[in-house]
């Protein structure tokens, strides 16, 4: 027997509403339909995905932030310092850390909703974030001025290279200032559309700023003319307390406190004005005032023993040696040291003993009450000292005179040089450049020399400063640097002795270097610096610098005989002349000559020096001078510069194997290769 089947519902056909595009693919209706598709899908999201989108903006913003803040100027060595390095070159320091706080907002905008807090963030606001903080990143690339503006952004600073080509572009357009008022301008219009500010509220604010200002100078005119008002008044005040005060000047002082002599009382004085005794009443007031037995008398203080006078014995002398009278210009503020007095030009000289000790009668000290009533007169005191007895002179003792003459050295008369600034001007020396750049592209700075009057005055004060010592010494020249002018001393000097003999009297070196300070302070210099010999020369330097330090320029040194000369020279092996492609000039010495040096000469070159010595300056102007010198094709160069401040100028020269590399790592390949 087959088994019933169970009878069960019937089947139901349900109609549903066929949504036009349902079936279609979310591409296609994203062609068709861009709006409506975003619209639909944005309010078809689920209800987890906003919160995962603000987690994610928000821990994104923190890492890179935190990536931010502890980034290494130079090194790189994780993940997040090459992508904060990325945010620094797009948007600049400050800009990508801007950013990053723009993206924790967004994050935070976001998941408030969330925690039923509204937040009004309407298009306007929108975009006014977004104007606020492009014009910002560009007027701060513009107000740091700096001459390199692609490697400053290059190097994560100012507004990066976002800033960088919205300035470079608006401030090729309107100018570098009108650029910045345009930005700063943005920047502040941005920041009113993110507060909500209506032009409305503008016109309320200047309104009440203008009433206020109004009111302001209302009430500084009531209180100036009050003012005005109280002057004459003050002015009277002033003139009556200027006439007091003259009154009690001219009074008279105060009495004196009574004085007892004597027991008594002095009487008032008769008069108002006071009266100051002479020493000789005061001393005859003492003289006739009487003393009581009660009064305390003080002894006279006993006579202070005086010094003996000294005796003079004139005794002979032999004929000192005398220098001839110069001819030369001294002047009279600086004398001859030790001149000879006349006495001194004698053949005795007055010498000085001292005679026998002066006997001094000793009186006896007054007791007290000694006096019955007078106190012991000035006459009494100066007779209690006994007159010196007569002295005795002594003979002179004599000396033993040579029999022979001594020679006498005359001194050549002292030359008075003049130095004058044409002496060292430089003549300027041209010399075929076929193919080459011209020197015209340089600039022609001069030396900033001292003039005339000051390089002679400054001579002057270095010889008579040493006479002053008993240095005897002439400056035979001056040399002109770009910061220091060297005095060349000869430290000696040629004298004829009576015999007609030529001697030459020389100055220990020592002796002049001591002085160094002496002469420092007779120039008022700086610094003061005293080369003991020049090499070379046979005398010593005396470096005084310049009032008005010079800028040694290329263009100068390019131009003159010696340059032109050292780019060639003869070859020993062969004995022909050939050139030389790697000679540059160095600069100039303290005493102002040009040094040309050849590269070829020193394959392992070094440059050190101290922050802001120049260094990087040194390495443009060389290879500014090397490549003003040779063609692209015989010179090809090869320019790192991670400091991105000097060669950076250099890129799109013919000369270059490649841009000047600033990436740390590239530079690291390119040194290997």
């Amino acid at each position: 027997m087959i088994p019933r089947r169970k009878q069960g519902h019937p089947l139901k056909v349900v109609a549903r509403d066929h949504k036009p595009g349902a079936g279609e693919p979310f591409l296609r209706r994203l062609l068709r339909e861009p709006r409506q598709t975003i619209q639909t899908t944005f309010e078809q999201r689920a209800p987890w995905l906003d919160d995962l989108i603000a987690i994610s903006l928000i821990s994104s913003g923190l890492v890179s932030l935190l990536a931010l803040i502890n980034l290494q100027p130079v090194e790189r060595s994780s993940v997040s310092d090459y992508w904060a390095d990325f945010l620094s070159q797009v948007f600049g320091r400050f800009g990508a850390i801007l950013f990053t706080l723009l993206v924790i907002g967004v994050g935070v905008a976001i998941i408030l909703p969330r925690l039923s807090i509204a937040i009004d963030l309407t298009w306007r606001r929108i975009l006014g974030v977004e104007i606020a903080f492009v014009a910002l990143l560009a007027a701060v690339h513009l107000l740091v001025n700096d001459p390199e503006p692609r490697a400053l952004a290059r190097s994560g600073m100012g507004g990066g290279h976002v800033g960088w080509a919205l300035g470079e572009l608006t401030s090729r357009l309107f100018g570098s200032a009108l650029a910045t008022l345009l930005f700063v301008s943005l920047t502040i219009l941005g920041i009113g559309m993110i507060f909500g500010v209506r032009r409305a509220q503008i016109r309320a604010g200047a309104k009440y700023l203008s009433a206020r200002m109004e009111q302001t100078g209302k009430f500084l005119a009531v209180r100036a003319s009050a003012a005005q008002k109280q002057i004459p008044e003050a002015v009277g005040r002033l003139r009556l307390n200027r006439g007091v005060n003259r009154e009690r000047r001219h009074a008279a002082p105060l009495a004196p406190p009574p004085i007892k002599v004597a027991g008594q009382l002095n009487p008032p004085p008769p008069s108002v004005e006071a009266t100051y005794p002479t020493p000789v009443q005061l001393g005859a007031t003492i003289k006739s005032a009487a003393v009581d037995d009660s009064t305390v008398l003080l002894p006279p203080a006993p006579p202070a023993e005086q010094e003996p006078p000294l005796t003079t014995v004139k005794v002979s002398k032999p004929t000192p040696i005398r220098p001839a009278a110069r001819t030369g210009e001294t002047p009279a503020m600086h004398p001859t040291p030790f001149a000879p007095s006349k006495a001194s030009r004698d053949d005795d000289t007055e010498l000085l003993q001292p005679p026998a000790p002066i006997p001094v009668r000793s009186k006896p000290v007054p007791q007290m009450g000694a006096f019955p009533g007078k106190l012991p007169s000035i006459e009494d005191e100066e007779a209690a000292v006994e007159k010196p007895p007569a002295l005795t002179p002594i003979s002179p003792i004599p000396l033993k005179k040579s029999s022979k003459p001594v020679p006498t050295p005359e001194l050549p008369p002292r030359q008075v040089r003049y130095f004058t600034v044409e002496d060292f001007k430089e003549v300027k020396y041209e010399y075929p450049r076929p193919g080459l750049p011209p020197l015209s592209l340089l600039n022609d700075t001069e030396l900033n020399k001292p003039t005339e009057d000051e390089i002679n005055a400054n001579a002057r004060i270095i010889e008579n400063t040493l006479l002053e010592f008993d240095i005897d010494v002439e400056v035979v020249d001056a040399r002109i640097g770009p910061t220091v002018t060297q005095y060349a001393v000869q430290p000696f000097r040629e004298v004829t002795t009576d015999a007609g003999q030529i001697v030459t009297q020389r100055v220990r070196v020592n002796k002049i270097v001591s002085l160094a300070n002496d002469l420092g302070l007779a120039l008022a210099a700086k610094r003061l610096r005293i080369q003991p010999f020049v090499p070379g020369k046979s005398y010593m330097g005396i470096e005084v610098p310049n009032r008005q330090p010079s800028i040694v320029a290329l263009r100068p040194l390019m131009e003159l005989e010696i340059y032109a000369r050292a780019r060639s020279k003869i070859d020993p092996d062969t004995g022909e002349r050939r050139e030389v492609p790697l000679a540059f000039p160095l600069g100039r010495d303290v005493s102002g000559e040009p040094v040309i040096t050849d590269l070829a000469s020193m394959p392992h070159l070094l440059i050190a020096g101290t922050t802001g010595s120049g260094k990087s300056v040194c390495i443009a102007a060389t290879v500014t001078a090397l490549i003003m010198n040779n063609l692209p094709h015989r010179l090809k160069l090869i320019l790192l510069d991670p400091k991105m401040v000097e060669l950076t100028r250099f890129n799109g020269l013919p000369h270059l194997l490649g841009p000047v590399e600033t990436d740390h790592e590239r530079i690291i390949g390119v040194l290997r290769w």
